[in-house]
């Protein structure tokens, strides 16, 4: 398989529990999760560097293509703020400029089998990019809605916001990602099974929404209809909080990709992500192939 990712990749500084951590972020964790589960084929990451602070991030890309990896003076810096219950809070430093250049070649865009973009600043791509991209590829197009359902105001912090091109979105890709909090910014009905609803009903083929320790809930269109099911995880005791989400995308992407089986997908994404919530740090990640 042949997979293009595309993200930004952050220096985060997460405070939780009284503790402080500084960390490499971003499009990492994908990058992390999918060579720790798997041994792909060929995988092409889309992502900014900055030479102050590759540090974090050389003992993991140094054996990735560089093709398209853009040089910038300083990666976003965010501080993730963990709290017992609900979403957490983020404060950005240094936001950079827009990531997708429009730039790869078109007979390296058509040879893909699939690109997974998380938008990990929401800075990432406008709707004209993916619209422009999908044009380019027939590839199954993964996308993690992430920080594109936050606002940014001038102190660095990013509340979440309605999003009202949220069909240009859905209209060029062929699976959303979203937690339990963002997929409340793709509608304007407060129950959010009416917004995941309304989404596959405007043609988005697969739409998974991540609930934490909950699991994840699917939804598609089954003869006409809107289908919703549920998986729950395995019991795990949770000692992290961090990049989670960003594990069960990029499984439940590259095992699809494989597969073609969604409910295999999810299941090994759900049991992938729970693991990850019980690790302690990144030495940790080698088990997830057990978990394959």
């Amino acid at each position: 398989m042949k997979v293009l990712l595309i993200g930004s990749s952050v220096e985060d500084t997460i405070h939780a529990s009284g503790n402080i951590y500084h960390r490499p972020g971003g499009i990492y964790y994908s990058v992390l999760g999918l060579t720790s589960a798997y041994t792909p084929d060929d995988l092409c990451l889309y992502t900014f560097k900055s030479d102050s602070q590759y540090y974090l991030f050389e003992e993991l890309y140094k054996n990735l293509r560089h093709d398209f990896i853009i040089r910038t003076d300083k990666i976003p810096h965010i501080h993730l703020y963990i709290h017992d219950e609900g979403e957490r809070t983020e404060v950005y430093q240094n936001i950079t400029d827009k990531l997708w250049k429009n730039n790869l070649p078109d007979d390296f865009l058509k040879s893909l089998d699939g690109i997974y973009i998380n938008m990990i600043t929401g800075f990432e791509m406008t709707p004209d990019d993916i619209r422009c991209l999908r044009e380019k590829t027939g590839a199954f197009i993964y996308m993690d809605i992430h920080s594109l359902t936050r606002d940014y105001l001038p102190d660095g912090s990013r509340p979440q916001r309605k999003l009202t091109d949220i069909k240009e979105w859905i209209g060029c890709i062929d699976a959303l990602q979203a937690n339990e909090y963002e997929i409340m910014t793709c509608g304007e009905h407060e129950d959010p099974d009416m917004i995941a609803a309304e989404l596959v009903n405007s043609g988005l083929k697969h739409l998974f929404v991540t609930r934490g320790e909950e699991g994840a809930d699917y939804f598609t269109l089954r003869n006409g209809s809107p289908v919703k099911i549920s998986y729950e995880p395995p019991v795990t005791k949770t000692v992290n909080k961090v990049g989670c989400g960003d594990v069960f995308g990029i499984i439940n992407f590259y095992t699809y990709l494989l597969t073609g089986d969604i409910e295999k997908a999810v299941i090994t994404a759900n049991r992938t992500a729970a693991a990850v919530a019980g690790f302690s740090d990144h030495n940790e990640f080698p088990k997830l192939r057990n978990l394959i």
